[in-house]
């Protein structure tokens, strides 16, 4: 699998900054819940094919996540997905999410306080 990862990483390596400003872009679409959650989505998805590389990226990644939680118009589900990709983006960087630990513990922290809504009947 690791060789399989790797031939990607080589292939991938050249595209992703030309790519990088329209998928920032989407990101920030938090008015289109479907485009932001796919954008969100893509960025695991780089972080796990780039592996270690992608620490390059990974201030541009945490900014736009840690922004976009903020959006009072995106949909939870996608805030959910914005979690999961915090996850994506430290098992692909390892040591290189040291400097964006304490904000993801305190974001989730955040998230495990708040009481779920009553369900309508």
């Amino acid at each position: 699998m690791n060789v399989h990862l790797t031939a990607i990483e080589q292939d991938l390596q050249p595209y992703v900054n030309p790519f990088l400003e329209p998928l920032l872009g989407a990101i920030h679409s938090t008015e289109d819940s479907q485009l932001c959650q796919v954008a969100v989505g893509v960025i695991g998805d780089l972080c796990r094919a780039l592996g270690e590389h992608s620490v390059t990226y990974a201030q541009g990644f945490m900014t736009t996540l840690f922004g976009t939680l903020q959006s009072t118009t995106l949909n939870r589900s996608v805030k959910i997905s914005v979690l999961a990709c915090f996850g994506d983006i430290a098992l692909a960087i390892g040591a290189g999410f040291i400097p964006f630990l304490d904000m993801t513990v305190s974001v989730l922290k955040q998230a495990g306080e708040l009481v779920p809504e009553e369900v309508m009947r």
